[in-house]
C-alpha cells in the first residue's frame, strides 16, 4: 500500500512539472520570427518619345540623322512639285498641332508655309524652321506662286557650310525637347557633319585645278554651289547673254579654252539648245532635288560625277 502511495506521489510531481513547462514562457531569442518582406522602391525612367514631322523628305533624312530610331520622324510631301502645289485643309492643321515638333525649310521652298504656320494651334507642337541664320541668296528673277513672290533661293544645301547650319538647328531643337540624350544627339550630329567634311574636303582639293574653265549657269538654282567652290559663272540670263557668249566663242576659236555648263532641268537646256550647240562646251547635269535621296547623298554623287567628268582623263 505504501510503495502504491509513492508512486502516486511521484506521478503527480510529473503532472506538475509539465504544466509548469507549458506555462512558461519562451525566452525571446529561441522564438522564430517570421521574415518580413522588404520592399525595394523602383524608380523606373521613361525615355521621351517625340513624334516629329518634316514638310519634305529631305529635312524627314537630316532629321533622321540626328535622331536615329530614338523617335517617330515622318514627313508631309516627298516631291519638290508637292510642295509647289500644296494647299493645306484644316485637317492637315489639327494633324500637325498633335505632333511634338514640325520643322520646315524656310527660304521659299514652300510657298505655303508661313501661313500655315500661322494657323496651328501651338499649345502642344514646337515649330522649327531649319533654315533661320542660313545665308541667304536672292533670284535673278523672282519666282510667284499664286500670290506670293518668292525671292530667295531655296537650295541652300549646295553650300556645305550653309547645309551644317540647317542641321545644328535641327540638333538644337531636338535636344532642348528630350535634353537626357543631349549628348546622344550632339554624337550623331559630330558623325553627320565629319562625313559631310570628308566627302567636301577631297573634292575641293580635286577641283582646285579647274577653276579656270569658263563655267556656264543656265539659271541661278546652283548659285550656292558656285559660291561654295569659289567659281563666278556666266550666266545665260537673257538672249543677250547668249549673243555674248557666242561672240567669245568666235573670238577664241583658235584656243585651247574650256567651257563647263553646269544645269540641272533637262527641259531648259533644250529652249537653249540651238544657242549653245557649241563642242567647246562640256556639259554637266547636277541633281538639285531626289526624293529618293538625302542631301548628303545627293551631294556626294553630284561632286562624284563632277569629278569624273571633269578630272578624269579625255
Amino acid at each position: 500500500m505504501r510503495r502504491v502511495i509513492n508512486l502516486a506521489v511521484a506521478f503527480s510531481f510529473l503532472l506538475s512539472g509539465c504544466n509548469k513547462m507549458e506555462n512558461t514562457p519562451m525566452k525571446p531569442e529561441t522564438m522564430e520570427t517570421p521574415e518580413t518582406p522588404v520592399v525595394v522602391e523602383q524608380k523606373i525612367e521613361v525615355e521621351e518619345f517625340l513624334r516629329i514631322v518634316t514638310s519634305d523628305k529631305l529635312l524627314y533624312h537630316m532629321v533622321k540623322d540626328i535622331v536615329k530610331d530614338k523617335h517617330n520622324v515622318d514627313y508631309m510631301m516627298d516631291t519638290e512639285e508637292e510642295q509647289r502645289s500644296f494647299v493645306f485643309t484644316k485637317d492637315s492643321l489639327e494633324n500637325i498641332a498633335t505632333k511634338d515638333i514640325f520643322i520646315y525649310f524656310g527660304t521659299g521652298f514652300e510657298p505655303w508655309v508661313d501661313k500655315f504656320v500661322e494657323q496651328i494651334n501651338k499649345d502642344r507642337v514646337t515649330i522649327i524652321n531649319s533654315t533661320r541664320g542660313v545665308r541667304l541668296l536672292t533670284l535673278d528673277k523672282p519666282k510667284s506662286h499664286g500670290d506670293i513672290k518668292l525671292t530667295n533661293n531655296p537650295y541652300f544645301w549646295f553650300d556645305i557650310d550653309d547645309y551644317k547650319i540647317v542641321l545644328s538647328n535641327i540638333k538644337t531643337a531636338i535636344q532642348e525637347k528630350d535634353p537626357k540624350r543631349r549628348e546622344v544627339y550632339e554624337e550623331n550630329f559630330k558623325e553627320a557633319i565629319k562625313h559631310l567634311d570628308e566627302i567636301d574636303s577631297k573634292f575641293l582639293e580635286d577641283i582646285k585645278d579647274y577653276k579656270e574653265y569658263t563655267y556656264i549657269a543656265l539659271n541661278d538654282n546652283l548659285d550656292y554651289l558656285f559660291g561654295h567652290i569659289d567659281i563666278k559663272p556666266f550666266k545665260l540670263s537673257k538672249e543677250e547673254d547668249v549673243q555674248n557668249l557666242q561672240e567669245e566663242f568666235k573670238n577664241k576659236a583658235d584656243t585651247q579654252d574650256k567651257y563647263v555648263l553646269l544645269y540641272d532641268d533637262e527641259a531648259e537646256l533644250a529652249s537653249y539648245e540651238g544657242l549653245i550647240n557649241n563642242e567647246s562646251i562640256k556639259r554637266i547635269k547636277m541633281n538639285k532635288y531626289s526624293k529618293d535621296k538625302s542631301i548628303i547623298e545627293m551631294i556626294e554623287e553630284n561632286y562624284s560625277y563632277l569629278r569624273e567628268q571633269l578630272i578624269m582623263p579625255e
